[in-house]
């Protein structure tokens, strides 16, 4: 079950990184009058959802809910 729990965290924070990146990055070009290129902006929102989602999946496994017996 924390394994579940972790790969829906790490999924879930890697998506909403990956949104942040491209909306942001979007907004930037937008307002500097910079012609938006999806085809460069992809490849690096991808990479930051994964490191952040793969950190994010590392700390909800060691430090997801745990089971303990009551006292």
């Amino acid at each position: 079950m924390r394994v579940i729990y972790a790969l829906l965290a790490g999924f879930i924070a890697s998506f909403a990184v990956f949104a942040m990146a491209i909306a942001i990055s979007y907004v930037k070009c937008l307002v500097a009058g910079v012609s938006y290129n999806f085809s460069i902006a992809l490849p690096i929102a991808m990479k930051g959802g994964v490191v952040i989602g793969s950190f994010i999946f590392v700390l909800a496994l060691v430090g997801g809910p745990r089971r303990r017996p009551p006292f």
